[in-house]
């Protein structure tokens, strides 16, 4: 008669591993990636019971609760650019601080006087401090471009094609043909009936503004907006930055998007369009 073995309660059992192949097909092959759901998902644990999920297709836990990630792609894609995220703000105050810029980039008063080129100060700042020189030039043309429109705006620029036909945007007109109409409105100023001095400063002014917005034109913007494969270095890029940061105070001391001068200058400060309608 063969012997009879009974386990007594106090003895413990030998783990054995069965060893299971399956056939996966196209699912994902990192173990604990479940590519077949799209949403998170809760895995419930009854009482002592373990679960090593070693199999393929059942998503891994991240957290105390058992939350399942729905696709773990994007979670380490998120990771990457948060790590991105942080390696750049490092660089850009490093950057900053380097390049001795002063933060904000630009002066309260023209960002104040001109809210809409908001965006591209912030921009040409980042890529700044990134050493995206090219970069870093296109976003300052876009900061000068909001100022020569509102210079545009405040001396009643009109361009005009198809002989005089239509009166372009200002949004849409040609820096070529905004500067060439505000040549023209300079040269009036000596038709002023003011005094001398006063003929003076408004000329003085408005050549100074105008002739920082055209060398603009003709040293950076022709070449950064066609593509003619020019790289500007660090000392370029914030050379010009200089130049757009002064061009952009120069017009906050007498204009912003909102007010303007009067066609023909008085001792009185800018006025907004329905000031003037009024007077």
């Amino acid at each position: 008669m063969a012997r009879q073995i009974a386990v007594g309660h106090d003895v413990l059992l030998q783990r054995r591993f069965d060893v299971v192949e399956q056939d996966i097909g196209d699912e994902a092959v990192d173990a604990g990636v479940d590519a077949t759901r799209r949403r998170p998902m809760h895995i419930t644990f009854g009482g002592n019971e373990m679960r090593q999920h070693r199999q393929i297709g059942e998503a891994a836990r991240v957290s105390g609760l058992g939350r399942v990630a729905a696709n773990t792609l994007e979670v380490i894609a998120l990771e990457i650019e948060l790590a991105r995220f942080h390696k750049a703000c490092f660089v850009e105050a490093w950057m900053l601080a380097h390049l001795a810029l002063p933060r904000p980039l630009f002066s309260m008063t023209a960002q104040k006087a001109f809210p809409s080129a908001g965006m591209d100060i912030v921009e040409a700042g980042r890529c700044l401090a990134l050493r995206r020189n090219n970069a870093a030039i296109y976003h300052l043309m876009q900061v000068a471009e909001v100022g020569l429109r509102t210079l545009a705006w405040d001396r009643r620029v009109a361009v005009l094609r198809h002989k005089g036909k239509t009166i372009v945007p200002l949004d849409y007109a040609q820096w070529g043909e905004i500067l060439g109409e505000l040549e023209k409105k300079k040269a009036l100023i000596n038709t002023w009936k003011r005094g001398k001095a006063l003929r003076e400063e408004a000329i003085q002014y408005y050549s100074s503004v105008i002739f920082e917005v055209a060398s603009f034109n003709e040293i950076y913007r022709k070449h950064i907006s066609h593509a003619r494969g020019k790289l500007y270095e660090d000392d370029t890029a914030v050379s010009c930055w200089g130049h757009v940061y002064r061009f952009m105070d120069k017009l906050a001391e007498r204009m912003s998007e909102e007010k303007r001068n009067k066609l023909v200058w008085s001792a009185s400060k800018p006025i907004t369009p329905l000031e003037e309608f009024l007077k």
